[in-house]
């Protein structure tokens, strides 16, 4: 118990906790709005006619412009990122553009049953629940965990006689393995 106290202490005061903590909501704050915005973009291609559903009549359309020969304007790729950018994510696409198309409320607050507070929360559309936890779970993408049983590390960082010597390289090597790998295969791949 002791050593924890004074572990916290430690990070506390070279601001690692409260670096991480703003981290986090920012990171969270940056979930949410990849959500909206994909789901935006979504719902305009669907009233410019593209059928975002239907991945297969897509396909159709590149296919049949590469037999003519002639460059293709489907969105297809566009499309796929942004629905797996959002399956990641857990979130429903037909709801998320019903959410917004209804207005995409975001509101919320204690629920109470016979005015008395039930420890509950209550969301103004059902749906923004789904942003939320979508939401978390970037988080959980960007500021991985990073205990020896979870993290992509290398295996001699495991070792219990090195872990003074590489506690402050877990973070960074997480990041880069994990983060940037995908970075780097959303723009280059």
């Amino acid at each position: 118990k002791k050593k924890k106290k004074v572990g916290r202490g430690f990070f506390r005061y070279n601001m690692l906790i409260p670096w991480t903590k703003s981290v986090q909501l920012a990171s969270f704050n940056v979930g949410k709005g990849i959500i909206k915005e994909n789901l935006e973009s979504l719902n305009k291609l669907s009233k410019e006619g593209v059928d975002i559903f239907d991945e297969s009549r897509l396909m159709e359309k590149v296919l049949a412009d590469k037999r003519a020969k002639v460059k293709s304007n489907s969105k297809i790729k566009e499309v796929q990122r942004l629905k797996n950018e959002l399956f990641g994510l857990g979130i429903n696409i037909e709801d998320g553009i019903k959410w917004l198309n209804n207005g995409a409320k975001t509101s919320f607050g204690a629920e109470r049953k016979n005015g008395i507070l039930t420890g509950e929360i209550k969301y103004a559309d059902d749906f923004y629940k789904s942003v939320i936890l979508g939401a978390g779970r970037f988080v959980n993408e960007v500021i991985m965990p990073v205990g020896r049983d979870r993290a992509r590390i290398p295996v001699f960082m495991t070792n219990p006689k090195l872990d003074i010597f590489t506690q402050f390289l877990r973070y960074p090597t997480v990041f880069s393995n994990t983060v940037l790998k995908k970075l780097y295969k959303f723009f280059y791949c």
